[in-house]
């Protein structure tokens, strides 16, 4: 968490109540909050064998109230869902909160960002409902509801775009491809951006900032760099997807190092422009299936995270052979996806 808050932060852009502003926190003192609930000895048998990033830590919470110990990861995704967008930053709550999510089944970022959906909507008198920012009570028994769909719980099972469309204001979710998104409100970060509104799935969040804000030398990105930037981040998850490697190592590996890997491990030539290859068709794979499963794709993000040019996007789809968001027959040729 201490790295993902602290580089968001250097950028204003962690995102609260609901992506309607920005939150200033005082990310040192978190971060030391946080480390001082952390059993070192307990979580070094939890981590994943021979991992260097160690995302699992077994936490005590110091809160009569909310009071946890156990597994958690180290989550940044925690904080802001489960956190600042529901306008909540006491981290004890947070922990135990995204304990209950881990418990119930749920999703914490998805969870998180519905109940801020809900909270907006009865704020704007679309639902009456007893809850608002920062009622830490209500959003534990919600958390309970929706994993048992009882009550209004049912109705935020089915997610924050279903609830907005179904009470009038499809803008209060802030989604793509009806996946609840963003950890990071940074308008002007194209190369994330692009990243994620052409996602296959909707949402890889974390990793797709991993230049433009968690790079020590983050520089933000535009035009073709943004366009670069997108297709080799996502043509790289593809690939560690395949190989069944963690996603967070995406922060520091790249394909000249799993070239380096697939080729000690199998004895075959992994070079990095086949590796590249691979990722591009099988990220032009998944595009196909989406399309063919609806008929249509659509590569808009939600309002509150700003558009991505429309010039910018059209590049996007001139390098990936893609027309208007689906591969074109010749792509799907060339990858070798269809004969």
């Amino acid at each position: 968490m201490g790295a993902l808050a602290t580089r968001v932060s250097k950028f204003n852009a962690i995102p609260a109540f609901n992506l309607t502003k920005h939150v200033d926190l005082n990310i040192d003192q978190l971060v030391k909050e946080w480390k001082e609930r952390i059993d070192q000895k307990e979580s070094r048998r939890e981590y994943c064998y021979g991992c260097q990033i160690c995302c699992h830590k077994h936490v005590k919470s110091k809160s009569s109230e909310y009071r946890i110990e156990g597994s958690s990861p180290e989550y940044y995704g925690g904080l802001v869902s489960l956190g600042t967008y529901i306008g909540v930053t006491d981290l004890d709550f947070i922990i135990y909160a995204k304990n209950l999510c881990d418990k119930m089944g749920l999703d914490a970022i998805s969870t998180g960002q519905t109940i801020a959906t809900l909270i907006e909507l009865v704020a704007d008198g679309r639902i009456n409902y007893g809850i608002k920012y920062g009622d830490k009570d209500t959003i534990i028994k919600l958390i309970k509801m929706i994993a048992h769909r009882e009550g209004i719980g049912n109705e935020l099972a089915e997610g924050a775009q279903y609830l907005a469309d179904k009470y009038g204001e499809p803008v209060t979710a802030v989604t793509n491809k009806r996946l609840e998104v963003s950890l990071c409100n940074l308008n002007a970060a194209m190369g994330y951006k692009l990243a994620l509104a052409t996602s296959n799935r909707g949402d890889v969040n974390q990793v797709y900032l991993k230049h433009e804000v968690l790079s020590e030398n983050a520089q933000l990105l535009n035009g073709d760099d943004a366009v670069d930037y997108a297709i080799h981040i996502q043509n790289l998850m593809a690939i560690l997807d395949s190989c069944v490697i963690c996603a967070f190592s995406g922060y520091v590996i790249n394909l000249s190092d799993l070239s380096k890997l697939l080729t000690a491990v199998t004895g075959m030539d992994f070079n990095e422009s086949r590796l590249a290859e691979i990722g591009e068709r099988i990220y032009t794979a998944e595009r196909y299936y989406n399309a063919l499963a609806l008929g249509k794709e659509s590569d808009e993000l939600p309002s509150r995270l700003g558009s991505v040019p429309a010039e910018l996007l059209n590049r996007y789809y001139e390098r990936r052979g893609w027309v208007n968001g689906i591969p074109s027959v010749e792509t799907l040729k060339k990858l070798k996806v269809i004969e």
